[in-house]
């Protein structure tokens, strides 16, 4: 039977285990915001004030500099393990047990300890489905990775669209039955959908109240308020893009690994190239993104990653 206990001192990488420190500090200034304030506040500095000084210095330099790239390398790192662990010869009952006992982590904190931001339930169900990704070559994992950014893309800009057209439908179908005038079957149905929406994209009060029991209420109130905000998101983000980011960062993490860039193989000339490319677009999309949040006033569809089609680019290059 394969030993699962955990990598000696010596067979440890350690420029991996620092990148991974890295990453997780990283997460770390972003995710210290939604510990608490609203999760919006995050992306959008309207909701608790932070407009000027230097609240909005921080909050530029996180957008600018961190949301979404230490997280991104965090994931990376993830596949970077998997390949690790597949190289070493220990087999799959090592591997889903693992990947068993971190969704069971990810469930307790996400509604246990409060925490609707949990990424450890994806990285588990990616990770589960990774497994059968161990062997591919590094060109087909590229090829991969490539595959499922194009669709997030895709995604993204389908919830931008959606974002950008449906309000104008709406508020059109609206103006008519305020003038007393019939609308169609299907234009009721626009309107009644994005009414639905609506209250979980606009900083409503009902939305920031909901908010405000996850941190003031009882532990119970908190309990049902959270619950609430994970399931939707479970339902409704997991399945359609939350999971997919994680398996396209992943499997980038694991073909990086098996072309040694990870682990410092590669030429000095290649890593100085990448950090002048990867920065230079990184912070060139970021800073783009940050601009269309301020000069749209932190419209939804710019301060939510998910509406954002260049999201994955910049985040991914930084």
């Amino acid at each position: 039977m394969t030993d699962p206990a955990p990598a000696a001192p010596t067979e440890r990488i350690e420029a991996i285990d620092t990148i991974r420190g890295v990453a997780l500090l990283g997460i770390l200034i972003i995710n210290i915001l939604a510990f608490g304030l609203p999760f919006r506040a995050v992306f959008d500095p309207t909701v608790d004030g932070s407009t000027t000084g230097i609240d909005f210095a921080a909050y530029f330099t996180m957008g600018f500099v961190f949301e979404g790239a230490m997280r991104a390398l965090f994931s990376m790192l993830f596949g970077t393990g998997i390949a690790m662990l597949a190289a070493s010869g220990k087999g799959a009952g090592v591997h889903y047990r693992r990947q068993l006992l971190l969704l069971g982590f990810g469930l307790i904190d996400a509604f246990v300890l409060l925490w609707a931001g949990d990424i450890l339930v994806p990285y588990a169900l990616a990770g589960m489905v990774l497994y059968f990704a161990r062997n591919w070559r590094p060109r087909t994992l590229f090829v991969a990775a490539g595959i499922v950014f194009v669709y997030l893309v895709l995604c993204y800009g389908s919830f931008y669209a959606m974002l950008t057209i449906v309000p104008e439908q709406a508020n059109a179908v609206q103006v008519r039955l305020d003038a007393g005038e019939t609308v169609s079957v299907e234009d009721r149905a626009v309107l009644e959908g994005w009414r639905e929406l609506e209250v979980n994209v606009e900083p409503t009060p009902d939305l920031l109240e909901r908010e405000r029991l996850k941190f003031q209420g009882t532990y119970w109130q908190s309990l049902g308020a959270n619950a609430a905000e994970v399931i939707g998101l479970y339902v409704f983000a997991l399945p359609y893009f939350i999971i997919w980011d994680a398996i396209a960062c992943m499997l980038l993490g694991m073909a990086l690994y098996k072309v040694g860039f990870l682990t410092g193989q590669c030429s000095q000339r290649l890593y100085v190239t990448t950090a002048i490319v990867g920065f230079g677009v990184g912070l060139t999309v970021n800073g783009f993104e940050m601009a269309m949040k301020i000069a749209t006033d932190y419209a939804y569809e710019w301060v939510s990653g998910a509406s954002v089609p260049t999201n994955d680019l910049g985040r991914v290059c930084m």
